[in-house]
Parts: structure tokens; sequence; C-alpha cells
């Protein structure tokens, strides 16, 4: 079994003229393990991650994830 550990710096911005809904999602490997974060509203589901984002017009949003994954 192998492990990885990932630091992920998000940075989401809405350059629409409307307010948005977005959502990213990471699938990676066999499981993701969140170890710390400063994101708000994150999910994880065995090997899927979700991070569900509802921006303003014209706002931005930064965040960070640090996660280990199981490769296999």
């Amino acid at each position: 079994v192998s492990w990885e550990t990932f630091e992920i710096d998000v940075q989401v911005k809405n350059f629409k003229n409307k307010n948005v809904n977005a959502q990213l999602v990471l699938q990676e490997g066999v499981q993701i393990t969140l170890l710390e974060t400063t994101c708000k509203s994150v999910s994880v589901q065995g090997n899927q991650l979700q991070l569900p984002v509802q921006l303003e017009q014209g706002e931005n949003r930064q965040c960070k994830l640090k996660v280990t994954v199981r490769l296999n």
C-alpha cells in the first residue's frame, strides 16, 4: 500500500456578470483522507473530494487543502 500527501492551493474567481455556483471535484487513488483545510463545505467520500462554491459577481475565494491519497 502506498500513500502520498498533497497540499493544494485553490483559487476560484467569478468573471461573469452574475452569481455562479461551481463545484471542484478531485478523484484520485483508492481513498482520500482530508488532513487539514481552510476551505468551507469540503467533503470526502472514498476517493472523491468535493468542494462546492457559490460566488457573487466579481467575487473570488482562496483556500488550502492538505490530503493524503492511498494509491493502491
